[in-house]
């Protein structure tokens, strides 16, 4: 089955009624898991939730972006130049096509995480040592705030140093956040 297109979503037709990117420990307090874990399972024997088998399909997707067949043998890419350039190409190709879609705001938050993963700061060591971790649940968690920003065509707000870099290659607007007297506020930065 191919993927929906924009109109399907739009119209309701072949599309999910929920998607969950994510759930941490708070979530499963006031979800009913039972419910979620038989939602859209086929047949009368319903399956366990299993998300191992997505974690593992995106890490193909962003190795196979990076030519290499294991995280470890990023540090040693010879032309690690020319990669970076192409994805943000590919970035900068299809960021305008993201507003209000979930497919393409996907890879272009997947074009990001693959830039930041060939990196040579310390932050981009830091998430590829969370990468080689196997079925690490929140691997991805930085890579969902940059494409739900995408989606909306908004700004965000996190002092995660994996989540600026990649809002950095997405040209996404920071927003600043800061609690003074029990009141928080946000204002507008720019990205440098």
């Amino acid at each position: 089955m191919k993927s929906p297109t924009q109109e399907d979503i739009l119209a309701g037709h072949r599309t999910p009624l929920l998607v969950i990117s994510r759930l941490d420990e708070y979530a499963t307090a006031v979800r009913d898991m039972n419910g979620l874990r038989k939602f859209d399972q086929p047949g009368r024997n319903k399956t366990n939730w299993n998300t191992n088998w997505s974690i593992a399909d995106e890490k193909e997707k962003v190795l196979s972006l990076l030519s290499v067949k294991r995280i470890e043998e990023v540090a040693q890419l010879a032309d690690r130049p020319k990669r970076d350039e192409d994805l943000r190409l590919s970035i900068e190709r299809k960021k305008s096509e993201c507003f209000k879609r979930f497919w393409e705001s996907d890879d272009v938050s997947r074009f990001a995480y693959a830039r930041l993963l060939l990196g040579r700061k310390h932050v981009s060591s830091e998430a590829r040592k969370e990468f080689a971790i196997s079925n690490y649940p929140n691997v991805f968690g930085d890579r969902h705030i940059i494409q739900n920003a995408l989606f909306f065509n908004a700004g965000f707000a996190s002092n995660d140093k994996a989540v600026k870099t990649m809002a950095k290659f997405c040209e996404l607007p920071t927003l600043e956040t800061s609690a003074d007297n029990c009141c928080c506020t946000c204002q507008m930065t720019e990205n440098n």
